[in-house]
């Protein structure tokens, strides 16, 4: 069974808005977004706009034990999911998430494609 949660979902006119975590097969991290629509095309030229967020396994575990020094009640993968949805459950979710792992030292790629 895939572990995943959904953070941001959104349709308005001209666009649609999708923004997933979920944990790799590798046992990563990843956040991965997709934009579509008119306004997508009309600014980059294409029909859909896509990016991501990926850590391994490794860094993954590393994001985990640094929440848990803050507080946070985490002690799996469904939960470290939960915990991101629970807490960056909007538009700017890739944004936030990518400097949550910039402050927290966690190492992460990201790609994007229009």
């Amino acid at each position: 069974m895939k572990k995943q949660v959904i953070l941001y979902e959104k349709k308005l006119p001209g666009i649609s808005i999708h923004i997933n975590a979920n944990i790799t097969k590798g046992g990563g991290l990843q956040i991965e977004g997709i934009d579509t629509g008119e306004n997508v095309e009309n600014i980059w030229g294409s029909w859909d706009y896509e990016y991501y967020i990926n850590t391994d396994k490794k860094n993954k575990n590393n994001l985990i034990k640094q929440l848990i020094k803050q507080g946070f009640k985490i002690n799996n993968d469904m939960e470290l999911l939960i915990h991101l949805q629970q807490y960056y459950a909007c538009n700017e979710a890739y944004t936030e998430i990518h400097s949550l792992l910039t402050k927290e030292n966690i190492e992460f790629q990201t790609f994007t494609w229009a």
